[in-house]
């Protein structure tokens, strides 16, 4: 039983094929189906005999695409169908979008939304932090010193705020205890906003001097905004540097026999000595990386990244799966979208060991996403609506068999 949905508007299209397992599907969709795929930019779904989506896939050419899953010709996606993926379709749909970009939007909601079993998923059971710090700005009228007087935050999620984001950090601890060394050694100040415009005089952080006391002593703005430039190099592994500009400024405090400051800038020094000491260099400039590799063993498919921040390895996150006979390449790929598509640090560069099929779409979705992430955020969520939009518009639809069209309309940006 095969049907062919329009929407109302050359973006709106959807169709449905159903038959009895693999081999009845296959020969249903060559005979019947294949040759009526839109030859467009979109996304597909396979699902069960029961309705429910077991695999996500987005596509430049949808026909092209969905034909390599029931055509033996060498592609890996035939062997991928005729195995483990076939024992589960009854039933594909597909979905026109207006761009490449627009699908692999579409493909990261959909795969959120259904949780697709042949899909990957990101299981390593553990939640992320990065640091938050913002460049100090002049002080308003609304929001007081706390523009003027940032502090460095432990946060979950990233937002398209202006502020600058450091890590990964693989555990709580980890993220904690660099901020505790933020504060014993370059003296931000870590009370919350409240605080900060109510206080009186200085708090216990001031006297034991990991605070500089914005809230109650007279701090100038150029010295504060020294300081934060100070942790911004430290967060970025720019560690050479920093030594330099904390190395001279030790040497005009000392010049000006000011031995109290000269002191606390000698322990910062150390205190990035000691760092640099115990990091594990791996290139020689100070790009940030995240590095994708994979690794199978017996049923057991294990994807692994690590954080290269200024040049050096601070950590790593590994996400394992089984019963996975997707590609390498589209195992990573998916990864990737997922991992990014979080609201994760996207860094510099991103190095992966496979060559992926859609590098340079995935390329433009992540700059994209480094620089303007709300932007892609609503994209997502314009064509969530546009979609639901369109099924109330055509719930009404019939087609060939009698059965209710279900189709999406899809709207550019």
């Amino acid at each position: 039983m095969t049907g062919y949905a329009r929407g109302g508007g050359e973006s709106a299209r959807r169709w449905v094929a159903r038959g009895r397992g693999l081999l009845r599907f296959a020969a249903v969709l060559a005979a019947d189906v294949l040759d009526r795929i839109p030859m467009e930019p979109g996304v597909y779904l396979f699902r069960d005999a029961r309705g429910g989506v077991v695999y996500v896939g987005k596509a430049k050419n949808l026909r092209t695409r969905v034909r390599q899953y029931f055509r033996e010709g060498g592609d890996e996606r035939f062997f991928v169908a005729a195995g483990f993926l076939g024992r589960a379709v009854a039933d594909v749909e597909t979905i026109v979008v207006s761009s490449s970009k627009e699908a692999l939007l579409l493909e990261n909601h959909l795969i959120k939304k259904h949780q697709p079993r042949f899909n990957v998923k990101l299981r390593d059971d553990k939640q992320y932090l990065v640091l938050r710090l913002v460049d100090p700005k002049p002080a308003s009228e609304t929001e007081g010193k706390r523009n003027l007087f940032p502090r460095v935050e432990v946060v979950r999620n990233i937002r398209d705020d202006h502020a600058r984001y450091f890590g990964p950090y693989h555990s709580a601890t980890s993220a904690r205890e660099t901020l505790r060394t933020l504060n014993r050694h370059f003296q931000l100040r870590t009370c919350t906003d409240h605080v900060l415009e109510t206080r009186g005089r200085p708090c216990l952080q001031y006297q034991i001097k990991r605070c500089s006391g914005p809230c109650a002593i007279d701090v100038t703005a150029a010295a504060y905004a020294e300081q934060v430039e100070d942790v911004k190099m430290f967060l970025s592994g720019k560690n050479a540097e920093l030594l330099s500009r904390l190395r001279d400024r030790m040497g005009v405090r000392a010049e000006r026999e000011d031995y109290e400051v000269a002191a606390v800038l000698r322990d910062s020094i150390e205190a990035v000595e000691r760092t640099l000491a115990k990091q594990h260099i791996v290139q020689d400039d100070f790009v940030d990386q995240d590095v994708w590799g994979l690794f199978r063993e017996a049923d057991v498919v294990e994807v692994v990244v690590l954080f290269v921040r200024g040049g050096k390895l601070v950590g790593r996150r590994a996400f394992q799966q089984k019963d996975q006979e997707l590609s390498d390449a589209t195992v990573i790929a998916e990864h990737l979208q997922q991992y990014y598509a979080t609201g994760t640090f996207i860094p510099d560069e991103i190095v992966v060991g496979v060559e992926l099929e859609d590098a340079e779409l995935l390329g433009d979705w992540l700059s994209s996403a480094r620089g303007a992430r709300a932007q892609d955020q609503a994209a997502v969520a314009a064509a969530r609506h546009a979609g639901a939009a369109a099924r109330a518009r055509d719930q009404e639809r019939r087609v060939g068999d009698g059965q209710p069209a279900r189709s999406r309309r899809r709207h550019p940006g």
